[in-house]
């Protein structure tokens, strides 16, 4: 469970350092960062899934907003924020097709929503796990 002096990092991690640091992640929680590159003039029609607030072991939209509005490096590269960069986190769930939430960097902050996913287009920047680590 996430607590207090602990932080997220959005790890891209390599496979042999994952299966000896294992016991540092948060099973099955996993993350994709995505650039806006402008609107798609697409007509698609799709079914909505509504994100959460609490994607459960201490991982709110809240603490990934107040993380990332941050001076703490939250991931495990060289990554500077452009406008409309979206960061969605998932986790798949037992009665649910999946669970997950989605913050976008808008005027120089993070904050809770996303891209519209028919009508963007993006690219994707990196995806990984979720790392639970000390401050």
């Amino acid at each position: 469970m996430c607590k207090n002096g602990k932080i997220l990092i959005f790890c891209t991690c390599l496979e042999k350092e994952e299966s000896s640091i294992k016991t540092n992640f948060l099973e099955g929680y996993n993350w994709n960062l995505t650039r806006y590159l402008g609107r798609n003039s697409s007509s698609l029609i799709g079914k909505m899934v509504m994100p959460k607030k609490d994607l459960g072991n201490g991982v709110t939209i809240e603490k990934v907003i107040n993380q990332l509005n941050s001076t703490i490096k939250t991931f495990d590269f060289d990554y500077t924020p452009q406008e409309r960069d979206c960061l969605d986190i998932s986790i798949p769930h037992a009665t649910e097709r999946i669970r997950f939430f989605r913050v976008i960097f808008i005027d120089g902050k993070w904050i809770e929503g996303g891209n519209n996913i028919f009508r963007s287009i993006t690219k994707k920047i990196a995806k990984g796990k979720i790392k639970l680590t000390d401050i």
